[in-house]
């Protein structure tokens, strides 16, 4: 096969097939990674992150106010800062045990989320992960999470129940004010 030789004065466009799951993002890739940069349509109500997506980017979704259901598939390890930030719509998100890292603001002023299962593999909760989730009702702190950060729960005025595991070793200022 001859070799590729690259012109300084000719625009070069790659192209390559999309799988028709990931046209609503803009993403990155590599062989072994792939990570959610941006939603395209912010009025979308439902997503299903495919299985093969490794990674949710800062503020990939933040400002989707339609947003109300989020399935995140089994590949994801880490969700990043402000990720979901300001979906206010957002009742139901499915986070899989594959998710080792929450970032700062990851479901800030996600207002009408009531309830979270933090996965078995996370080691600790970020600051103000999920401040201001004004309905969540329910949280689920598992044996692994040996770190709560300032204010992850912070005005989340209507908990009733919170279940800490025996992991934890410490819990931030205000991590569960208001």
């Amino acid at each position: 096969m001859p070799a590729f030789t690259v012109d300084k004065n000719v625009e070069y466009v790659a192209t390559c097939a999309v799988k028709e799951e990931m046209k609503c993002f803009r993403f990155t890739s590599t062989k072994t990674s792939c990570q959610i940069n941006k939603v395209v349509n912010k009025t979308l109500t439902k997503i299903v992150v495919p299985d093969y997506v490794t990674s949710i980017g800062s503020s990939a979704f933040s400002g989707c106010n339609s947003l109300t259901s989020v399935t995140i598939g089994g590949c994801v390890t880490s969700i990043g800062s402000r990720a979901f930030d300001g979906c206010s719509s957002l009742t139901s998100i499915i986070v899989p045990d594959s998710v080792t890292s929450i970032g700062d603001y990851a479901f800030y002023n996600c207002s009408a989320l009531t309830s979270v299962t933090i996965p078995n593999g996370v080691t600790s909760i970020c600051g103000s992960a999920f401040s201001g989730c004004s309905s969540l009702t329910n949280v689920t702190i598992p044996n692994g999470v040996t770190s709560i950060g300032k204010y992850a729960f912070y005005n989340c005025s209507n908990l009733t129940s919170v279940t800490i595991g025996s992991g934890v070793k410490s819990i931030g200022g205000y991590a569960f004010y208001g």
